[in-house]
């Protein structure tokens, strides 16, 4: 199935054994089947709970274990869950009556007669207060295998709990070459995932799932020992797939309002804020609970530094996810809003840098422009060509007056480029500027 044909090339096989992380949780599943009892697994977006629901069923397939699975929404409340499960319990035992204790009677008869029944429950987070009831009379069952999942989940019904974490390099690296079916992986792809995804399984087989189907890593034929050897187009940006994109919007869209006005301006900030400054720009009360929602969903961390809390997406990649559910006049508005609330505080290091980064970012002036090039520039000088490339990519697409602007945007582009080793691009970028900038590309 490889092919040299770099937009031809194709992932296959199965991989959410390790995209779950996951000896620990399979190992619960086991246990739960094996011996009864209530297995709770936790997990923030994108760290494979999805993945985990359907290994536990692909082990009660292989096991001849009947199971039922059931997914929790917003207004799927007591009675919702309960004439599902009803529904689904027919197709083994027969008519069920729509109500708890008819569904407790039915699963015990099943459990005396076959011993060994599964029921998973996904995303219990999201439903509404009176499913643990259900929960909780399930769990009394003997013999009954629960297992419920979620991002954060209520104290009963009691039981083993795992925790999914993040993946670690060494294990972003196993994954990368179990998917390419090879050890010897494009250097810096693992790392680059890694940090790109905070090692969240879902981002990291989205994201490389969609680079393979696009082109920009594909494989060019086998290594003397039959194995496909893989080249990546390191000035891709790596952004995260579609599939995901969409899990992390429906994790937006459930925010309260301010909530979600909160998590917006930190991807359009791009960088940690601190809390006063944040809470100011999202219109947001400023005792900070409207910041709440988007903590227990693991959106945002908050950390201490300066002695003042600073807040910050928890992953690199949400940024570009979030960014795409913005339009321009909406992004434009929100740069505003940040720069006047970074300047109500005082004006040290930071907050000169922030304001001036803003302001240029969220105006359409061709003087704003170069003082974005500035700014590009004074992040070349610092050492943070990567913030500086952002900044630049940003200003081509923005007004820019005279030979001499458009010089200084291109000297400054290619420099970005270079210290990133990004040369392919640079090349290319330099051929763009034949026309206006002879010299510049002679320099470049």
């Amino acid at each position: 199935f490889f092919s040299s044909r770099r937009r031809h090339t194709r992932l296959q096989g199965d991989w959410s054994s390790d995209v779950c992380s996951s000896d620990l949780a399979i190992g619960g599943i086991h246990a739960v089947l094996d011996g009864g009892g209530v297995l709770r697994i936790l997990g923030e977006f994108g760290s494979g709970l999805g993945l985990v629901a359907r290994r536990a069923v692909a082990i009660a397939r292989e096991e001849r274990v009947e199971f039922l699975i059931v997914r929790c929404r917003p207004r799927f409340g007591r009675d919702e869950l309960v004439a599902s499960l009803c529904s689904d319990l027919e197709g083994v035992v027969g008519f069920v009556p729509r109500d708890l204790p008819a569904l407790v009677e039915a699963l015990g008869v099943l459990c005396r007669q076959d011993s060994r029944v599964l029921v998973v429950v996904e995303d219990l987070d999201l439903a509404p207060p009176g499913v643990e009831a259900v929960l909780v009379a399930l769990a009394r069952i003997p013999e009954l295998a629960l297992v419920v999942l979620g991002r954060s989940l209520p104290e009963v019904p009691v039981g083993r709990e795992i925790v999914l974490r993040p993946l670690t390099l060494p294990e972003t690296r196993q994954l990368v070459a179990r998917m390419l079916g090879t050890s010897a992986i494009p250097a810096g792809l693992d790392s680059e995932l890694w940090r790109m995804s905070g090692g969240l399984p879902a981002l990291i087989v989205g994201v490389l799932r969609e680079q393979v189907a696009r082109g920009g890593i594909w494989c060019e034929g086998r290594s003397e020992d039959g194995r496909p050897r893989w080249t990546w187009n390191t000035s891709t940006d790596l952004a995260p797939a579609e599939d995901v994109s969409r899990l992390f919007d429906r994790a937006l869209r459930s925010l309260p309002d301010t909530s979600r006005r909160i998590v917006e301006v930190l991807a359009v900030a791009g960088e940690p804020v601190p809390l006063d400054c944040l809470l100011l720009a999202a219109d947001a009360d400023l005792s900070g609970l409207d910041l709440g929602p988007a903590l227990r969903l693991g959106l945002v961390a908050v950390e201490l530094s300066g002695g003042e809390e600073w807040v910050r997406l928890r992953r690199s990649a949400l940024q570009a996810i979030f960014m795409r559910s913005l339009d321009a006049v909406r992004i434009q508005t929100i740069h505003l809003q940040v720069a006047d609330a970074a300047r109500s505080r005082p004006m040290r290091e930071w907050e000169h840098r922030f304001v001036r980064l803003h302001l240029a970012k969220g105006a359409r002036d061709p003087e704003d422009t170069a003082d974005l090039v500035g700014l590009g520039d004074w992040f070349l000088a610092s050492g943070r060509p990567a913030e500086a490339l952002e900044l630049l990519d940003a200003a081509s697409n923005l007004p820019l007056e005279g030979v001499d602007g458009h010089a200084a945007l291109a000297l400054a582009r290619g420099d970005a480029l270079v210290q990133l080793g990004r040369l392919p691009r640079s090349e290319e970028h330099t051929s763009e500027l034949q026309s206006p900038c002879n010299l510049v590309c002679r320099l470049l």
